[in-house]
């Protein structure tokens, strides 16, 4: 049900005229952000793209009002940093991968959700596309240059190469 409406909504805000939107009513923003630690996988991945639009459409106010939501979530999470359990979820999806792309090894959860190792890589470069994915926006914008989101990208780098290590030790 979640990722049907996390659907619907990309195809409300994916333009700038729905972006505008959102951002006249933030709550919108923030319960988008609470979907970034979905169990599913394709979610998450949608919720991303959104958020990453949302960022770039509309400067500085679609940020801001991201970085607001992400801060829900931290305290609903009870963490100690913005992006702690989106990491702490996307690190289990990786450590749950079965072994070669197959089902062998693979975590229970995983297995329910059906999530295959393609889902995996397109969420991860969701993630960190070159020039459009959300810890490019994070670490490359204007303002975000300063030693606390510093630290979110060293995570984001020991993210790309532990998922890189796992799939060479696992085969695919």
């Amino acid at each position: 049900m979640e990722h049907e409406i996390v659907k619907c909504l990309k195809t409300l805000l994916n333009n700038r005229w729905g972006a505008q939107e959102a951002i006249k009513h933030p709550p919108c923003i923030s319960a988008l952000c609470f979907s970034i630690t979905s169990p599913q996988l394709q979610t998450r991945k949608l919720v991303v793209e959104v958020l990453t639009f949302l960022c770039y459409c509309e400067v500085p106010m679609g940020h801001k009002l991201v970085l607001e939501g992400l801060d829900q979530v931290q305290e609903y999470w009870k963490e100690s940093a913005r992006f702690d359990a989106w990491m702490r979820i996307l690190e289990n999806t990786i450590d749950g991968r079965g072994r070669f792309g197959t089902m062998v090894g693979m975590s229970e959860d995983l297995k329910k959700a059906g999530t295959m190792d393609s889902h995996l890589i397109e969420y991860v470069v969701c993630i960190c596309q070159p020039r459009t994915g959300f810890f490019n926006w994070r670490i490359k914008g204007k303002t975000m240059i300063d030693s606390h989101n510093a630290i979110y990208y060293f995570v984001f780098i020991a993210f790309q190469c532990r998922v890189h290590q796992r799939a060479a030790s696992s085969g695919g």
